[in-house]
């Protein structure tokens, strides 16, 4: 039984080597599920239940991806992502919207990029995050996602240009 993490922050799961295949693949992919958890969903608890259950439905499994592993990892981890996302979305309030646009220093505006991030869509933050902070292949995101690899670019620029837009101009 893998150990428990430390209350509020799931990061610290400690690696414990088990000999099963499946324990294998959450092993080495732990980090990136947990970091993807941790970045896109806005609270910490969502992040912790999505990594749970992650992990779980990733040792139940009875069978050993060599070919596409990490694939598959991110398919069950991004369903279940959009699942909670869909379920607990925070929307900011119209005082905090209000604040967040008025703000009229791009400075002040670029500290509040966690603001601006969660403002995109779901698939948008998980594929700057994979893409961006992971450096994750277009062709994974898109069997993670279901989404085509041109798709996917377009998504990416879209989003991109969204933030720029919500910082340097202020919207």
């Amino acid at each position: 039984m893998t150990p428990s993490p430390i209350p509020g922050k799931i990061s610290n799961v400690a690696a414990k080597s088990k000999t099963s295949p499946a324990e294998q693949v959450v092993e080495r992919h732990g980090a990136l599920v947990v970091d993807l958890c941790e970045t896109v969903l806005w609270d910490q608890s969502h992040a912790q239940q999505a990594y749970h259950w992650i992990s779980k439905q990733l040792r139940k499994s009875k069978e050993a991806f060599e070919v596409h592993e990490r694939s598959w990892v991110l398919q069950i981890a991004c369903s279940r992502i959009q699942e909670i996302d869909a379920r607990h979305k925070i929307q900011l309030t119209p005082s905090e919207q209000i604040e967040l646009d008025s703000a009229s220093n791009p400075v002040s505006r670029r500290e509040r990029f966690r603001y601006y991030f969660h403002r995109l869509t779901t698939e948008q933050r998980i594929l700057l995050t994979l893409r961006e902070r992971h450096k994750v292949p277009y062709s994974e995101i898109g069997a993670a996602l279901g989404i085509p690899i041109d798709s996917l670019k377009i998504l990416r620029q879209q989003a991109l240009r969204t933030i720029e837009d919500w910082i340097w101009e202020g919207k």
